[in-house]
């Protein structure tokens, strides 16, 4: 800093003026008096002489301590542009400690930030500019650079609240003076100087305006209220700040100092809840389906994620005059969000908000511009927080999976059979809307069902068509424009009719906007009401007058209603009269003269006379009843609504009665039937030839077969039938209908004897849960032996006696004694185990390297109820996953914990080895029991007497 400053030294400035004042001798005696270190007595009572130094030392210290350090001109502090960590010193003059200094341009100095230092000195002195941390009188300061965040701050503002609340700011040291009278009136220049700059006022009473400056602060003697130029402050009583009321707006703040509430110029806000000047939003609002947060707006429009009415719901329209347009896809499904974020690993649980509920073997699909990912649902226990299998398409390595965040939407595709709505604008063929079922594999491709819109690309259409397709490739209905209406497959008509429509009007229809078929009606108004009938593209009359009129003598047409009044059911002049009722357009024959009522034999509907020569031309006929072909002078096939049919000739028509008739009950065929498959409960035929028949019952005098599979075979001696073949596979086939006889099912064999009641005595079981049981005797009583397949034992109830042969096996003689051959011993157990106190009652083990112990209660116990005893002594005094099992057929009782990783039995090493249970419970307690995690004892419980080959 040295070359940026020039000073000159009070010492050389007060020697100037000596020596600029003194008049020396000009003698030789004094010429040389300069160069002596000394100058002349000033006065003739001086004792000596003193030094020039000495004089200036005491002048300059004097000046030091009597005139202060000031600021004679510029020597400005200010912020660098852009702010930084430095200031900037303009050029200018001032005193300090004796010393006049000038800077010859502006200078930057960096200050020193640290963790702790509140308030910097910007300083004048010994020729250079410093920074000190404290003040001290001897040099010029030139400013003071607080900081509000010592660790914190890092740049300088010129002001406090120019830029962060917690950047340093400057506050320059510049004097001002104050001028006045004797009576303490200040002169105008210092009142201008007073209201300009000290306006704040602090009294009792305070009245008029305050201008506060920009360094003087107001606070109240609690420390919880504060007041300068730029805004006032509420504090705690520990110092936290409450409150900021500024240019900008209102601030609140909790305990710890964070902004809860704000009331601004540009808006309010509390907590995450902003109010701007035309709505109510939360903090975080996005606009849009992936959008987060919400928005009301004053013009009545809202965004939300979820809207849940505990009420009513009432709307006029949801959507009015708009166009709505989704670019892409759209998919009605079962959906929710996640409620939480998803890792990428491959056991990643997924949870959801619940407002709906998934089930096991649902599909699921989480899908965004980037990811892709199915889920099968494997485990509901905890919903809604589910186990998935991830990744199905496996189109991600094992823990590299999407890591999904929440919010993300969640389709639910549900199980195979599970179906939804899908519509597209975008993909291949659109546009079009298509029902879609599940299937094993919709990563691959769903199964569509119906679609309706462009159909290219469905059920066989490979060009552009729109219309609807429903099914698929072998049953189908499909309809276009250009190809029409085409269904494949089976059609079944449950109801409906082709009605006729009648014309009432002086004009032969179709006249402006009429349309008609074969089979309408048209009355002509203004010609005595002829009656017309459509057919052949062309109106036929039918009758040549109205209700009641007729032809001579032939056939009386009547066209009215049954029900109005002064009209009713008209009443037939003769048979083949015809009517046509206006209330429903049904046309009505009369089967007789007189009818006057819709039944049988009086007035029937059209075709209801099938079997008989109506006066009707040759033709096919449809009405609501009936359809059929009549040739003129019979019915050669027809089909009624009853569900009867008749197809063929009849009787009278000398075709050698060669029809099919189905009344309802039976079905008559007359002539040859050649079938593959006949299914009937009852044929009868003088001769039936056919590759398979199946029948719960087949009487014949002979029957010639490769394989008969009858439901049934009846008969007091088979020799009474003659069967030839290979296989005979019947429900039931026995010898006898009661007394001695063998019965065969397709589930046993059964012998019975001669008794009245026919008892078994022999039975073989060939499927169910006895499945190879084989039963001698009455063994249900007591008296008889059976093969028990499933338990692979021979148990014999009742005497058996021996007397020869070996046994081999294991043969039980009631439930305590065992003989076996293969080892040559016989066993004896007890039914009791008896546990003494201080005897055989404890048992030690560890479970992971520590060790327990257990005392089991004395007394007697059966070995299933002893293993009880021992489990419940071992969970409470170790872990609670243990088991102790006793198996009734080995006789053994068996320890295992699987969810350990160590167990270990110390019969020989433990604490209690002497009173252990090891021995009475089969263990032997020679050597520890180690190495695994499940032991069977090593002989039985209960053993109490054991003979032969003891091996």
């Amino acid at each position: 800093m040295t070359s940026k400053v020039s000073y000159s030294s009070l010492y050389e400035l007060v020697v100037n003026e000596i020596e600029s004042r003194t008049k020396y001798s000009q003698g030789l005696r004094t010429s040389e008096q300069l160069k002596r270190p000394e100058i002349s007595p000033l006065t003739g009572s001086s004792i000596s002489d003193i030094t020039s130094a000495a004089i200036v030392n005491s002048v300059q210290t004097l000046l030091a301590h009597t005139i202060r350090p000031r600021i004679i001109s510029g020597l400005y502090v200010k912020a660098t542009n852009p702010i930084s960590s430095s200031v900037v010193v303009e050029v200018g003059r001032g005193v300090s400690y004796g010393r006049y200094y000038e800077t010859k341009e502006d200078i930057t100095v960096p200050i020193p930030f640290d963790n702790k230092t509140e308030v910097f000195y910007v300083v004048l002195f010994d020729n250079t500019i410093i920074i000190d941390k404290s003040y001290d009188f001897k040099k010029l300061i030139l400013a003071k650079i607080i900081v509000p965040n010592p660790g914190v701050t890092s740049f300088i503002v010129n002001n406090r609240g120019d830029e962060k609340t917690f950047d340093a700011y400057i506050v320059n040291q510049q004097d001002y003076y104050l001028h006045g009278d004797k009576y303490g009136k200040f002169e105008e220049d210092t009142v201008e100087l007073l209201r300009d700059n000290i306006s704040p006022i602090l009294a009792d009473n305070l009245i008029g305006n305050i201008r506060l400056s920009e360094d003087l602060k107001i606070i109240n003697t609690s420390g919880t209220l504060e007041l300068d130029s730029r805004e006032m402050r509420l504090k705690s009583t520990s110092g936290n700040r409450l409150m900021r009321l500024n240019k900008n707006g209102t601030f609140f703040y909790d305990d710890n100092g964070v902004e809860i509430a704000r009331f601004s110029v540009d808006g309010a806000r509390v907590g995450n809840i902003v109010v701007t000047k035309n709505s109510i939003q939360s903090g975080d609002f996005v606009s849009g389906a992936l959008g987060t947060g919400f928005q009301i707006q004053d013009n009545g429009d809202a965004e939300f994620n979820n809207i849940r009415a505990r009420g009513k719901f009432t709307t006029s329209v949801f959507e009015k005059e708009t166009i709505s347009s989704v670019g892409g896809n759209l998919l009605v499904a079962d959906s929710d969000i996640l409620d939480l974020d998803m890792t990428a690993l491959d056991d990643s649980t997924l949870t959801i908000t619940g407002d709906t509920t998934f089930d096991v073997g649902d599909i699921l699909r989480i899908k965004d511009g980037v990811d892709d990912e199915w889920f099968e649902v494997t485990n509901i226990d905890s919903a809604p927080t589910y186990v998935v299998t991830r990744d199905k398409a496996e189109d991600y390595t094992s823990d590299l999976n999407p890591i999904w965040k929440k919010g993300t939407a969640v389709v639910n595709y549900g199980s195979s059979t599970d179906g939804m709505i899908y519509m597209t604008a975008s993909e291949s063929n659109a546009p079009y809307m298509s029902v879609i079922s599940t299937g094993d594999t919709p990563w691959i491709a769903p199964t569509t069902r119906m679609r309706i819109g462009n159909l290219n690309g469905f059920l066989g259409y490979t060009e552009d068509a729109y219309g609807t397709a429903i099914g698929d490739e072998d049953n189908y209905l499909k309809y276009d424009p250009v190809n029409g209406l085409r269904i494949k497959g089976d059609v079944t008509i449950t109801s409906g009719t082709v009605i006729p429509v009648t014309f009432y009007q002086d004009e032969e229809p179709p006249t402006s906007g009429q349309t008609v078929k074969d089979g309408d009606y048209w009355v002509d108004t203004d010609d005595s009401n002829k009656l017309y009938l459509r057919e052949a593209d062309a109106w036929t009359v039918i009758s040549q007058s109205g209700g009641g009129g007729g032809i001579g003598g032939g056939i009386t047409s009547f066209v009215q209603s049954a029900t109005t009044t002064g009209e009713g059911i008209p009443t037939s002049l003769a048979e083949g009269d015809l009517w046509l009722n206006t209330d429903n357009n049904r046309l009505y024959r009369a089967a007789s003269s007189g009818a006057d009522e819709i039944t049988a034999g009086e007035w029937e509907l059209t075709l209801s006379s099938v079997g008989s020569t109506p006066d009707i031309e040759e033709g096919l006929y449809l009405s609501a009843d009936y359809l059929g072909y009549f040739d003129g002078d019979e019915w050669k096939a027809y089909i009624k609504n009853d569900g009867t049919f008749h197809f063929g000739g009849t009787e009278n028509s000398g075709d050698g009665f060669h029809y099919i008739d189905w009344n309802g009950a039976t079905l008559t065929i007359r002539g040859v039937l050649d079938a593959e498959d006949i299914v009937s409960g009852y044929i009868d035929a003088d001769r039936i030839e056919a590759d398979s028949i199946t029948a719960d019952k087949i009487i014949v005098d002979n029957l010639a077969a490769i394989s008969a599979n009858i439901g049934s075979i009846t008969s007091g001696s088979l020799d009474a039938v003659s069967i030839t073949g290979t296989t005979i596979t019947g429900g039931t086939i026995q010898t006898a209908t009661s007394g001695a006889r063998i019965v065969i099912t397709a589930n046993s064999f059964i012998a019975y004897d001669d008794e009245s009641s026919g008892n078994e005595i022999f039975k073989i079981l060939t499927s169910g849960s006895d499945s190879g049981d084989v039963i001698l005797g009455d063994y249900d009583n007591s008296k008889g032996a059976k093969w028990d397949s499933s338990e692979e034992t021979f148990n014999v109830k009742g005497q058996m006696t021996i007397t020869s042969g070996d046994i081999t096996g294991k043969l039980s003689v009631g439930s305590n004694l065992d003989i076996e051959g293969e080892n040559e011993s016989v066993r004896v157990y007890g039914d009791t185990v008896t546990i003494e106190a201080g005897v055989n009652d404890d048992l030690d083990w560890t479970e992971n390297g520590s060790t327990k112990t257990a005392d089991l209660d004395a007394g007697d116990y059966t070995p299933t109820e002893l293993a009880a005893e021992i489990q419940a002594e071992m969970r409470a005094a170790g872990d609670s996953n243990t088991t102790v099992t006793y198996s009734s057929t080995t006789r053994k009782i068996t320890i295992a914990n699987s969810t350990l990783t160590t167990l270990t039995f110390l019969w020989s090493s433990g604490a209690n080895k002497a009173t252990t249970c090891g021995r009475v419970i089969g263990f032997d307690t020679n050597a520890d029991d180690t190495g695994a995690l499940s032991y069977e004892a090593d002989v039985q419980c209960a053993l109490r007497v054991e003979l032969g080959l003891l091996q």
